[in-house]
């Protein structure tokens, strides 16, 4: 059986509509825009009772990678401030990294290159802390 079902549309398009209406069936176009709408709210109303779970669940993944990579970075810093010149550790533990921009560079693409996931953020926070980590250790014995 086939219910019928009235629409509005602007007095524009029911112009370009009638000069053009021979050439495609209007009512198979709607139908298919109302099954593709249909389709999406269904999807998004199934979707809805588990999205809360999926987003938890990638937060948590995402909390996971971090801690993964700030800790990373964090042995990466410790070990490489032990080989930095004195004026380096000291800018960096001072100022950061935006005296050496490039110092990092070459280092996070070889850290991160196997992995998509990569956060280059939060590895050079943990990086810093490493080295600041390192600083505070030895700074009392120079």
């Amino acid at each position: 059986m086939v219910q019928r079902v009235s629409i509005s549309v602007p007095d524009d398009l029911h112009e370009r509509l009638q000069a053009l209406k021979g050439r495609f069936s209007v009512s198979g176009v709607c139908q298919e825009a109302l099954e593709r709408k249909l389709e999406l709210l269904e999807l998004q109303e199934q979707g809805g009772e588990n999205m809360q779970a999926i987003v938890e669940r990638l937060k948590k993944e995402k909390r996971q990678y971090d801690q993964k990579y700030e800790s990373d970075g964090y042995e990466a810093g410790l070990c490489e401030a032990r080989e930095m010149e004195y004026g380096t550790l000291v800018g960096l533990v001072r100022h950061g990294l935006a005296s050496w921009p490039d110092l990092l560079e070459d280092f996070l693409k070889e850290a991160g290159a196997d992995d998509p996931e990569f956060n280059a953020d939060v590895y050079v926070t943990g990086w810093l802390k490493g080295v600041k980590a390192f600083w505070k250790e030895v700074r009392s014995k120079l």
